[in-house]
């Protein structure tokens, strides 16, 4: 892995704008930024970058990169999946992906230096950093997804009309809580104005196909953090899982590598819970189906993801509508240690929400 181990922040500019291809051809702003800080005696530096349109391209925790970066799509980003009514020439329902915006950018712009999404603006000051996106959709118009993923570009243009914007915060600190270990994710979501036919913003069916789905966090992480847990919140204790994929409607997850040196979970406030007795969701306060996901990736389960790489997300659904704006709020946490990340995220189980 590439890292900083013992630079100063007065020297950290300087090797952080190498992180990035920047390419001075878009007459958008520069997507390549960073924001750095202390955590106690860890040292934590978030990096967006230029080819990726202002994605999240570094997460770095003592020097170590987390984020995969292999090509576009596999960093810190979001995906706004919207409903469709198609089918495909098999008579199957067509996939999510037919009309998908993607911060990042396209599947075509692939190991590339250029992204087709958009930015729009970027703005960033020692530990804070915010950004505006068009993103791209994922497919081109016409283009066929990989095979067994099922879905055609439904879209007309290569960006769509989506808006992402986001603000980063290292650590949080609110009405005499500092969680310094934290960081602290916003994301404003601004819908289509117009969609084309067989694309729609969702019905009120109690379905997960029926909804508009956020994927507001998907971050592709490097493959030595492949240590599963979930947080217990009444225990305040992670426990270990086996398996290579995970589904959660109400805990957390932690990823952490073998040598226990580096622990990172993710968190909402606004989760929502799974019924057990009926085997349906609970919708949140602000009215979203809510989950976690977390897996492993390899030949065996993505082909495009031969040398293995981890993805752990966080899925809001809900119907949308024309222009309309959706709010989401999470936090990333670090740690050197188990007991560490347990304080954390214990910590933000209990004072934020």
């Amino acid at each position: 892995m590439q890292s900083f181990r013992s630079y100063s922040k007065l020297f950290l500019p300087f090797f952080i704008i190498n992180l990035c291809s920047i390419n001075y051809a878009y007459s958008e702003p520069n997507g390549t930024a960073f924001i750095y800080d202390n955590m106690g005696s860890n040292s934590v530096v978030i990096a967006t970058c230029d080819k990726f349109a202002g994605a999240i391209c570094r997460l770095s925790f003592n020097g170590k990169q987390l984020v995969d970066n292999f090509d576009h799509g596999r960093q810190i980003q979001t995906a706004v999946f919207y409903p469709n009514s198609a089918f495909n020439a098999d008579g199957s329902r067509m996939g999510s992906e037919a009309f998908a915006p993607t911060e990042a950018g396209s599947r075509v712009d692939g190991q590339g230096n250029n992204s087709t999404s958009l930015l729009q603006s970027i703005y960033s000051n020692a530990d804070y950093l915010k950004t505006k996106i068009r993103p791209a959709y994922w497919l081109q118009p016409g283009e066929s997804s990989p095979a067994g993923l099922g879905a055609t570009g439904l879209n007309t243009s290569l960006v769509s009309n989506t808006i992402v914007e986001k603000e980063i915060k290292i650590g949080y600190s609110k009405n005499g809580v500092n969680i310094p270990h934290a960081i602290e994710i916003n994301h404003k979501i601004t819908l289509e104005p117009n969609l084309p036919n067989n694309v729609n913003y969702g019905n009120s069916q109690n379905s997960a196909g029926n909804k508009m789905t956020f994927e507001v966090i998907a971050a592709y992480l490097h493959k030595d953090l492949n240590k599963f847990y979930s947080f217990n919140e009444a225990t305040g204790k992670l426990v270990l899982l086996s398996g290579n994929k995970h589904n959660s409607y109400e805990g957390a997850f932690v990823v952490s590598n073998q040598q226990g040196t580096v622990w990172l979970g993710l968190y909402t406030p606004d989760g929502s819970t799974y019924n057990q007795s009926n085997g349906d969701w609970q919708v949140n306060s602000k009215g979203y189906w809510h989950n976690y996901g977390m897996q492993y990736l390899d030949a065996n389960t993505d082909l495009s993801s031969q040398r293995g790489l981890v993805k752990l997300n966080s899925v809001m659904r809900k119907m949308g509508g024309a222009n309309e704006v959706h709010n989401f709020r999470h936090f990333l946490a670090l740690a050197g240690s188990k007991q560490g990340i347990e304080t954390v995220m214990s910590n933000l189980y209990q004072y934020v929400n």
